[in-house]
Order: C-alpha cells, then structure tokens, then sequence
C-alpha cells in the first residue's frame, strides 16, 4: 500500500481533466446547484420520520420495530443529505448552505459539520490509506463480507460514532458541543408544546434508538458497498459504483448516494445530477475499462457482496 495515497488520488484526477478536455461537452452544468430540490428532500425526509413517530404513539409496542427500521432508513437519507452539504452542494450560497445543513441535518444528528468537513476531505484527499482516510473499513482476515458486517457493527468505537455522533468526542469543540444540545432541546420544547409530552419522549427515544440499531447497521453496510475489499490504488480502483434501481438502492444508498465513484470523481455535481453525471463519465476510457459499475447488491456473480470476497476485479 502507498504511503500517502493522495498521488494516486491527483493522477486519477488528472487523468479525468485531460479526458474530460476532449468530450464535447463538460460537466460545468451538472454542477449547478439548484435551491429547491433539497429543501424538498430534506422536508420529505423529516415527514417520515415524525410519521414513524406519530405512528408508535397511535398503534403501539408492536409498531416500534417497524418505526426503527424506517426511522434509521431516513437518518441514512439526511446523513447522505448531509454529506452533500459538506461539499457546499445543498444551496448556492454557502452560508444558506451551512445554516440549512446545521438546523435540519448536523445538529440533529450530533454532527459538528467543521469537523465533518475537515474528515471528509481527507477520506477524498487519501482515499484508501490505512493511516490517513479516516472511512476506512480495513479487511481483517479471510471472513466473507457478512462476518465483517457482523464485526463492524459490533465494534463499540463505531457503534458510539453512530449513536451518539460527534456529541462526546474529544475533538468537537464547547461551542459546537453545546449548538448540538440546544437544538435537542429545542426540539423537545417545541415537540412538547405542539404535539405533547408522549410525542417529544417517543420522538427523542426512537432517534437514538434507531442510530444505534438501524442506522449503524445500514451505513456498516453502506461503508462497504463503496470501498470495502478493493485495491487502494486510486480513486477508479478503490470506488464501487451502484446504479441498481428497486428497493435496495431506495434502503442502502438513498438519494443517489451508490453514484459513489461518479462522486469521487466529480464532488462538486450535486447527487440529484450524478445519474447524469455517471452518463457522462461511462463515455471515458478510464471509467469505461477500469470503473467497478455494479446493478446489484446481494444476488450473482457481479454483485457487490460477490466482489467484496473476491477482492477488487482485475
């Protein structure tokens, strides 16, 4: 493995410039950040979740499970939503950027997103380096990707990370730590007062269960889909793209988040563009012939869980 990975990362997008040069057109439209679509999406998000809740309160014990799973589905959706504000992709302006993405998605999720800006620029920067990408999901042994599922789920460190996100870590300053309490409660206040005391406990009580159960366990799984079991050689060789449809995609890569590659290799696209996006790049040779493009998860030889035991494809 290399040392510093960040060479692999600027030869490959090098290489995307200088193909890029000779296509007709570029992507300079697809980077065009519209302001409607993620209020709407962001919006959607949040009905569901409050539904859930709503939905545990009318019908019972019996309705949590299901609660958890569509709760922790759509943490997965703001946590992807998220992720786009961490590139500046939710507005044009940055600043409207930032505040829509602290009140609706960061401190909701416990999130500082300086911080998650900071790691996430290195995850791109070193893509694959053992002591620098601080996403990286090592291979531990010859276990298939299940038991690795198993292990990383399991795993304490990154079962807090998903529980209580960045709210107890040592790095997250005062004044962020204390943003984030302010807005729980904020909401607990304003839940209370709008709906009643049972609607704000079973909303605050179904969040954090759902990170700790159903969320943790879709973005293990999530984190392995995109770059787990391949060669860290390069952003094309280290990056899995999924342009499967149905309700797979619908549960592990919500909002156009399997487009993995397409993002590695275009950040500044915003996930409503990248199926466009993935057009675009599949015309170049370096996608073409070296792209690791799945339609599938779970079933046949091509599919992701099938490439994460056999290691990256030649």
């Amino acid at each position: 493995m290399r040392k510093d990975c960040s060479s692999a990362v600027a030869h490959d997008l090098a290489l995307l410039r200088t193909q890029l040069a000779g296509m007709p057109t570029g992507p300079e439209d697809l980077e065009r950040r519209g302001r409607w679509r993620p209020l709407l999406d962001i919006a959607l998000d949040w009905s569901i979740v409050l539904l859930a809740c709503l939905a545990v309160l009318e019908l019972g014990a019996w309705a949590v499970p299901v609660a958890l799973l569509v709760i922790g589905w759509r943490q997965r959706a703001l946590g992807n939503l998220l992720h786009e504000a961490g590139h500046g992709n939710l507005h044009p302006s940055r600043r409207v950027n930032d505040w829509l993405a602290r009140l609706a998605l960061a401190w909701p999720g416990c999130t500082d997103l300086s911080r998650y800006r900071v790691d996430h620029y290195e995850h791109h920067r070193q893509l694959g380096d053992r002591q620098r990408d601080p996403d990286l999901l090592p291979r531990r042994g010859q276990h298939g990707w299940l038991a690795h599922l198993a292990e990383f789920t399991l795993d304490l460190r990154l079962w807090w990370s998903a529980a209580s996100g960045d709210l107890f870590a040592r790095r997250t300053g005062q004044r962020a730590r204390v943003a984030i309490l302010a807005w729980w409660a904020g909401a607990a206040g304003l839940a209370t007062l709008s709906v009643g005391e049972g609607f704000a406990a079973a909303f605050v009580a179904l969040w954090f269960a759902a990170r700790a159960t159903t969320f943790h366990v879709l973005t293990m799984f999530r984190e392995m889909c995109d770059h787990f079991a391949m060669e860290p050689d390069s952003i094309v060789g280290f990056t899995r793209e999924c342009v499967g449809r149905g309700p797979l995609a619908w549960l592990i890569h919500p909002h156009n988040n399997g487009y993995h590659l397409t993002h590695h290799l275009l950040p500044s696209v915003p996930y409503y563009n990248l199926p466009r996006a993935q057009h675009l790049l599949a015309q170049l040779p370096m996608y073409r012939h070296h792209g690791h493009v799945y339609s599938t998860y779970l079933f046949g030889r091509d599919s992701i869980v099938a490439s994460m035991g056999a290691g990256a494809r030649a």
